[in-house]
């Protein structure tokens, strides 16, 4: 008999949605029945992209924005009443969709709201070491309370990571306890990876733009300003799936606003320069393409700030504060990074048919 499972990634940006592009497709070859539920137009057109025939419902999301003040620590600090009262009616809503939808298990990517005593319940998360500003250094500890009280909800915490000294997220992941387990990282180009695959040069510099508003835009307009001022071939990535455009931006840039897996792997291979926001599901998808890249961090958004610290102490991928991004310089100092090796690929169809085992 199939088993029936809710995979639900939260909505804050793209990634958490594109990174359970292989859990689903797993699933679907363990002959499982899927249900994708969504909090935003922008994840279920990229996912309804490569599931068009599974069934899709809406789960509302957290409502998360930046500050367009960079200060976004103080801000989520402010808003944790809120969330925590969306995380409690997530949970509510789930009990609700068990008994509408018959499910026998949920996988959730940070949906912390989203585990069950009825069925088998998984959260997908690399975030245990919640980092924080040195200003709210003292709310550290009781964040990581917080977040491990929730992951103890759960029958299982999947992080999407290895273990050993190949991890990509640092000291992000380091407070791995009693439920949790490294899975390996999770990226759409990991199913039917052809990394030695070559592509013919066409851009000297790729940017993706991704990310919550206003920021999103901030950084746009300003890689647009930074990239008329050199002779290169440049294409743009807006990040917006659900709004298809083209266009052209003087003779040598091109912004388009979405591209389909295919298509988004022929850019970044066939660019000389890749330049995007140090996301954690961005480094796992450059973890499997090969691909060196140059890091922007949202300002003030902690984890990224970090992981673009790390990469570069690393001497993975080379990184930029926004407020200081000078495209030469990033052409020059770009060329000393290596990006990341694919040294080890986790077996997700064990992951997949224990967990299914359990269902």
């Amino acid at each position: 008999m199939e088993k029936r499972v809710l995979v639900a990634p939260l909505d804050w940006g793209l990634g958490h949605a594109t990174r359970c592009i292989p859990i689903i497709s797993e699933l679907l070859n363990q002959k499982a029945e899927v249900i994708i539920g969504v909090g935003s137009d922008s994840s279920k057109h990229i996912l309804q992209e490569v599931f068009p025939s599974n069934k899709f419902i809406e789960i509302n999301g957290y409502d998360i924005s930046y500050p367009s003040n960079g200060n976004m620590a103080w801000s989520m600090m402010l808003k944790t009443p809120s969330i925590l009262k969306r995380i409690k009616k997530e949970h509510d809503e789930l009990d609700s969709l068990i008994r509408e939808l018959k499910l026998d298990a949920v996988i959730s990517d940070n949906r912390y709201g989203l585990w069950s005593d009825k069925i088998h319940s998984i959260l997908i998360t690399h975030q245990l070491n919640i980092q924080t500003p040195k200003y709210l250094n003292v709310a550290k500890p009781v964040l990581g309370k917080l977040a491990e009280s929730f992951i103890n909800k759960f029958n299982k915490c999947w992080i999407p990571d290895f273990k050993n000294e190949y991890s990509l997220s640092g000291k992000l992941s380091i407070n791995a306890k009693g439920n949790c387990l490294h899975i390996g990282p999770l990226s759409r180009f990991q199913i039917n990876n052809t990394n030695n695959q070559s592509y013919k040069k066409k851009w000297d510099i790729t940017a993706i733009i991704s990310g919550p508003e206003p920021q999103r835009t901030i950084f746009e307009e300003l890689l647009i300003t930074q990239l008329k001022s050199v002779d290169c071939r440049c294409l743009i990535i807006g990040g917006k799936p659900n709004i298809q455009e083209k266009r052209a931006i003087g003779k040598d840039i091109t912004f388009v606003n979405h591209l389909s897996p295919i298509k988004f792997k022929e850019a970044v291979l066939s660019s000389e320069v890749l330049i995007s926001r140090p996301g954690y599901s961005t480094i796992m998808d450059l973890y499997y393409l090969g691909a060196k890249a140059v890091f922007v961090p949202t300002p003030g958004q902690t984890e990224q700030e970090y992981l673009a610290s790390y990469h570069l102490s690393q001497g993975n991928f080379y990184s930029q504060e926004q407020k200081k991004f000078d495209i030469k310089t990033v052409l020059l100092n770009s060329v000393d990074y290596s990006g990341l090796v694919n040294k080890s690929t986790p077996d997700l169809n064990r992951t997949i048919a224990d967990f299914l085992a359990r269902v």
